[in-house]
């Protein structure tokens, strides 16, 4: 962890009440040490100390399926996630990016509240950007009705003793695991975002904030990469619908006709589709933003009970490595009902069950009652839901101890073995160079207080009724591009910035 901060984002902190919005206004402010850490500063009782996170394959894949086919695009990691960072203390996930008109915050400040830059065209008379505090939507966990779960976790289990009991105990395991992990998305989810940077920026940005609930988990230390996402453009995994009159809700049942997606054929179809699909992951899970339901068979009726997601215990590196859940987009809603399946997939049951009586020597869960209120117990608002209980990792380190080393060892070369920031590839004579090729005397203009602001000006000689004169365009500097004599450009701040140490520590875990 980097000690000290070569920046602060400043946020004065009134806070106008307009039309119920919560309005803030970032600042980005040069600080004395050179480290490279961001602190943003939020009110005095709240400070959260930013590192930078890493969370992408390097080579990232982006995947259009349809019933013709699937094309796939190769993506840099590096890119999409330049600007993702966070905060272990309070799980904090953010994307900061710097526009003409300041600094833009997006993601999820802590457990309760995302930030986002207000839908406004003016800036405050400081030149500020106002942002708007939202509340983070909290849906709770339903019970699971116990006999259904042992009825569709019956082919699990026999399949997660196969796997333990083939493998080796005595062995060195190693004390980390980078779980691969592939996200799909319905069309729908896809169609909520406006730009195809913004999709994934957004998936970054959950999977970097599901990894910090595992922050606590030791031997092994897991952490996530996200190596490709794939869009189910013809949404043939989302397709089945059910609908009843007969409804379970906060264990009533009430008499009215509700739909939802049956949960258990999407992972069916899911697990189906990953198998026949050219998808390189420890586990893959399936978001969607419409409303999935378990269909129960109670004497010939039908009976539908909300669900958040499902996944298959024990079923990373398997056949059997997939997972669906609902999260709204843009709302970061469905992040802790990623990490809760995520977890199952790594072979947790939830608090209060077990052990495996046909696994020996499993932990279970039993010891942990489900009422402590951690991620695999029930939600009832309380900071646990963003931790594992004990149980809880120890589930996890026993499935790890059966899984198979090629599992374990990283396949995919995350971005982390990269050796240089874009700027310390392009200086800016090469980078006015790059962004105006058809422009033959494009050059940055000579250093004034504009590189500073990590803002470079590219310039070139026109004509215009008889008159010389010069044109100029302004752009953002690359991380690490310099700045001045010893000054390099980092989240939009220039200062004596210690890439050395930057390179060490820029791992999310």
């Amino acid at each position: 962890m980097i000690a000290d901060c070569s920046a602060v984002i400043m946020f004065s902190l009134y806070m106008i009440n307009c039309n119920s919005a919560n309005f803030v206004h970032p600042r980005l402010l040069e600080s004395r040490n050179g480290n490279g850490d961001l602190v943003l500063n939020i009110r005095k009782d709240l400070t959260l100390y930013l590192e930078k996170s890493a969370v992408l394959a390097d080579n990232f894949y982006l995947d259009s399926s349809t019933t013709a086919g699937t094309h796939r695009t190769v993506l840099k990691g590096r890119e999409i996630e330049a600007n993702l960072y966070h905060d272990k203390k309070h799980q904090s996930s953010l994307i900061l990016t710097r526009s003409i008109n300041g600094i833009e915050v997006r993601g999820i400040l802590n457990h309760e509240f995302t930030i986002t830059p207000a839908l406004v065209s003016e800036r405050s008379s400081n030149g500020t950007v106002p942002h708007n505090i939202s509340a983070i939507e909290q849906m709770s966990r339903m019970n699971d009705d116990e006999e259904q779960r042992r009825q569709s976790g019956t082919s699990l289990e026999n399949h997660a003793e196969n796997q333990c009991n083939s493998k080796e105990k005595k062995r060195h395991f190693p004390c980390e695991f980078t779980v691969e992990l592939w996200l799909l998305a319905s069309s729908e989810y896809r169609a909520a975002f406006d730009t195809c940077d913004d999709f994934l920026t957004y998936l970054a940005t959950a999977v970097n904030a599901v990894g910090l609930r595992f922050i606590n988990m030791t031997n092994p230390m897991i952490r996530f990469q996200l190596n490709g996402v794939t869009i189910d453009y013809d949404d043939i995994l989302t397709k089945v619908e059910v609908c009843s009159m007969h409804y379970v809700g906060k264990w009533r049942l009430s008499k009215k006709c509700i739909c939802g997606i049956d949960a258990e054929d999407t992972l069916n179809k899911t697990r189906f589709f990953v198998n026949a699909s050219n998808i390189d992951a420890d586990l893959v899970y399936l978001l969607t933003s419409k409303n999935l339901v378990r269909n129960i068979k109670k004497n010939s009726i039908t009976i539908l009970q909300d669900v958040l997601g499902m996944a298959y215990i024990g079923g990373v590196c398997t056949s059997l490595k997939a997972g669906v859940g609902e999260d709204k987009p843009k709302t970061y809603s469905g992040v802790s009902t990623m990490a809760h399946e995520i977890s199952h997939l790594l072979g947790s049951l939830h608090d209060g069950e077990g052990p495996l009586q046909h696994m020996r020597g499993h932990p279970g869960g039993a010891r942990c009652p489900r009422s402590g209120g951690y991620l695999m117990g029930n939600w009832d608002n309380t900071r646990n839901e963003y931790r594992l209980s004990e149980c809880t990792k120890e589930q996890m380190q026993y499935n790890f101890r059966c899984l198979a080393l090629d599992c374990i060892e990283l396949r995919k070369q995350a971005n982390v073995t990269n050796d240089y920031y874009p700027g310390q590839i392009l200086d800016p004579f090469k980078y006015c160079q790059a962004l105006h090729p058809k422009t033959t005397d494009v050059s940055p203009e000579d250093i004034d207080d504009s590189y500073n602001k990590c803002i470079v000006h590219c310039c070139s000689s026109d004509y215009y009724e008889d008159d010389d004169y010069t044109a100029c365009d302004a752009h953002r500097m690359l991380e690490a591009m310099s700045c001045g004599e010893n000054k390099t450009c980092r989240g939009g701040v220039c200062g004596a910035h210690n890439w050395t140490d930057i390179y060490k520590t820029r791992r999310t875990f």
